[in-house]
């Protein structure tokens, strides 16, 4: 048995775009299934060897039951090669290649949570929501979620074609994409008018919170004092790492006003132990200005941590649409030189609220037309602020 201590930073790339957090290693527990699950399984192995129609080597049928194991639990986990944890390494810094998606698995299909800002996927008019049915024509139903992550992965240049079902649409589209070196701008920010700041957050990546506060404090030093209205956009937001979520709700909550309830969210595991958790420490770098937080259904992860924190301690009002409801810790643990990814916990709001397959509801909800403009959830921001 050993024991891995320290925080590392831990995500899983989905044909481009990630979704990870800070979580502290545990100790791997020793555990073993009865004798007779343990014979079930080697009876199997041993028709495999004998019987199928090509030789399989042992390295690829122990990776393969590894991997049905953990993909049977969850949309989540799922096993790691050095690959995919190289991936991760290079995701966390906002560069990457492919075409910018990030999706889950459904019984037939692929899920899309949302498409990234400036991805082949967003100029093709991919959409949160949309599942995709076949990749080059291989239906994604015959594929397990590893093969079909690796079927929309490639070189830069190369072309990838996707056969999606939207809502709404009686016949599947089909959209031929070219896999491209994306380079995130991961924070806009602009004065929508005199005393009133935007900020846009397409992911939580490494420096994001930092960023954000510099960003917040250049539209200060261009308004000329001090702003008296603010809208966070995180709208299509897939998440990021954990503690630049916190570290940007944090820059909206004054610790010395919130009571005792410091919290911007808290994890418990099975046992329904609180295994992280965390706290406001800081000054709210508005001064407690009105502020709207928009949101939709491509908003998940850190972006409902966020989301939740302002709304639960009354800091802002929500504006779109339902978040996507993906409140679950990933804890990636070594295996030599591999990895799994398994759900370790459940997030909750500071108000005890369970994010997980349920999403965050807004306070003002506004429908948002696919491509439609003006942007209308914007727009009555702009307005209830004004």
């Amino acid at each position: 048995m050993r024991r891995i201590l320290g925080y590392s930073v831990f995500c899983i790339c989905l044909s481009g775009v990630l979704a990870c957090s800070y979580v502290r290693f545990f100790e791997t527990p020793s555990a073993s299934p009865p004798s007779y699950e343990w014979q079930r399984f080697l009876k199997a192995y041993a028709i495999i060897k004998t019987h199928y129609y090509k030789p399989v080597s042992d390295e690829t049928l122990i990776d393969d039951a590894i991997n049905g194991m953990l993909q049977g639990l969850d949309s989540h986990s799922m096993y790691l090669d050095k690959k995919d944890l190289w991936m991760m390494d290079q995701l966390t810094t906002g560069n990457f290649t492919g075409i910018g998606i990030e999706v889950l698995p459904e019984v037939d299909s692929l899920k899309v949570i949302t498409p990234l800002d400036g991805s082949p996927a967003q100029q093709a008019g991919i959409l949160p929501g949309d599942e995709i049915l076949a990749v080059n024509d291989v239906p994604t139903a015959n594929m397990s979620f590893r093969e079909a992550i690796q079927s929309l992965r490639g070189p830069e240049n190369t072309q990838v074609t996707l056969t999606l079902a939207r809502a709404h649409l009686d016949t599947p589209l089909t959209i031929t994409l070219t896999r491209r070196t994306i380079k995130t701008q991961n924070i806009k920010s602009e004065l929508l008018k005199p005393n009133m700041g935007y900020v846009r957050i397409s992911t939580f990546q490494k420096n994001t919170g930092p960023e954000t506060t510099q960003a917040i404090q250049q539209l200060i030093k261009d308004n000329h004092g001090p702003l008296k209205s603010f809208i966070l956009d995180v709208r299509n937001n897939p998440g990021g790492i954990l503690q630049s979520a916190t570290a940007v709700a944090d820059i909206f909550l004054d610790y010395k006003k919130m009571g005792r309830n410091h919290l911007i969210v808290y994890s418990k595991n099975r046992a329904g132990e609180v295994v992280y958790s965390a706290k406001a420490d800081d000054s709210d770098l508005l001064n407690n200005a009105p502020m709207i937080v928009l949101i939709n259904k491509g908003s998940a992860s850190g972006s409902e941590i966020v989301a939740g924190a302002l709304r639960d301690h009354h800091r802002a009002k929500l504006l779109g649409m339902q978040s996507f409801g993906k409140g679950s810790v990933q804890t990636v643990i070594p295996m030599g030189e591999d990895a799994i990814k398994l759900t370790t916990a459940l997030y909750y709001t500071p108000d005890g609220k369970l994010i997980d397959h349920i999403g965050i509801p807004p306070d003002i909800e506004v429908k948002m037309v696919p491509h439609s403009k003006p942007d209308v959830q914007l727009e009555k921001a702009i307005k209830l602020l004004s």
